[in-house]
């Protein structure tokens, strides 16, 4: 600043520009530069038939999970198949039914994710609501049980789980 014909000097001003500078250019390259760059690659992954057919159903998949805790797939159930005489540890997708209104679901149904070993398959269930059994296990758990085929675990959730088979 300028007063009376004097410069007036603020030390460490230069340095605050700097920094504030720099956080302007690494806010621009977070928000325009890698969404450009995320989309270009997907796009170029897109075009490749064997790996886009694994890419997009695995993205769609992490979606699932990252979505936030009072959507889909945040209980742990156990389904009771009675007629193959097996329980299947399983995530809630879905509640109802109400949009889909052409009478073939019931409305006492949900739907159940279950997923297989390691991730090469799932199946989704479509269950009477009598036959889940809602387990007190966090989500990151299950799924850490059901893909590794009950491998892993650590020995507490695993305990606990067992108390509700029982």
């Amino acid at each position: 600043l300028v007063a009376h014909g004097y410069i007036q000097v603020f030390p460490g001003i230069g340095i605050l520009a700097a920094i504030l500078f720099m956080m302007l250019i690494g806010f621009l390259m977070i928000h325009i530069v890698s969404d450009r760059l995320s989309r270009f690659f997907e796009l170029l992954i897109g075009k490749i038939p064997l790996i886009k057919s694994v890419y997009r159903p695995l993205q769609d998949l992490m979606q699932l999970f990252a979505k936030k805790p009072d959507q889909s797939m945040q209980r742990v159930v156990l389904v009771n198949l009675p007629a193959m005489n097996i329980n299947v540890l399983g995530l809630v997708t879905r509640d109802n039914f109400n949009d889909i209104t052409d009478g073939n679901i019931p409305e006492d149904h949900l739907a159940v994710f279950a997923p297989g070993s390691y991730f090469f398959v799932g199946v989704t269930l479509i269950v009477p609501k009598s036959q889940v059994k809602e387990l007190d296990i966090p989500v990151d758990h299950a799924v850490k049980l059901a893909v590794t085929g009950w491998i892993q675990g650590d020995l507490n959730g695993s305990e606990r789980l067992n108390k509700k088979l029982s």
